[in-house]
């Protein structure tokens, strides 16, 4: 991690770099996180905003951390696999911010998920399932769709999905969801819609 003085990073600024490496049959990561660290004050002073209009502060420093280190754990659940090379991007990313959220500090469970969620009202087509499925940003918009799947069918299906060797994602997520894609799309509009009526009637934890 730099300093706030460092010209390796800026503000908002995260990176990680590495594969799954092999050796004596055992599998490890070797890779490198670059970021501003935590005393970077210009960093994570609250002064700038992230993509979800969040104060840029040092709540956000351990979302990213967590985001960052994902990898790791996801890559070595299944070595063999190629994750990254046999998912779309919002899955991948998706799932980082997904770890990022729910598994870094307890604040972004309740205070910091209304900054994701408010999405669906800055942005309701964020996901749009009229012709396939599709996002306009990788990053929030998965996480949006992997929070989506860990409510409606389980968190135990996104560990599933990167465990199974099947190269197609498609036909992963029909095993998983054991629906077909016209019912699946329904899913995620019934599911849009709960939380945007949430919002609007402010209940609890949104």
């Amino acid at each position: 991690m730099y300093p706030s003085t460092s010209k390796k990073v800026h503000i908002g600024h995260a990176s990680m770099r590495g594969s799954v490496q092999h050796k004596e049959n055992k599998a490890y990561y070797q890779g490198e996180i670059t970021m501003p660290g935590p005393n970077a004050y210009d960093s994570y002073s609250g002064n700038s905003r992230t993509s979800v209009n969040h104060p840029q502060n040092l709540e956000v420093f351990y979302q990213i951390l967590v985001h960052e280190i994902t990898p790791i754990y996801l890559c070595l659940l299944n070595p063999e696999n190629q994750f990254y090379y046999t998912t779309p991007d919002w899955f991948h990313e998706g799932i980082e911010t997904y770890f990022g959220v729910f598994y870094s500090i307890d604040y972004w469970k309740e205070d910091g998920l209304r900054y994701f969620l408010d999405r669906l009202t800055t942005n309701p087509n964020c996901i749009d399932t009229s012709f396939g499925l599709n996002v306009t940003d990788r990053y929030v918009d998965g996480f949006l769709l992997c929070t989506f799947l860990s409510e409606t069918y389980g968190e135990e299906i996104l560990k599933n999905i990167i465990l199974d060797d099947e190269k197609s994602f498609g036909i992963r997520m029909a095993k998983h969801t054991r629906e077909e894609f016209a019912t699946f799309c329904e899913r995620i509009e019934m599911w849009k819609a709960s939380k945007l009526q949430a919002i609007e009637h402010k209940v609890p934890g949104f």
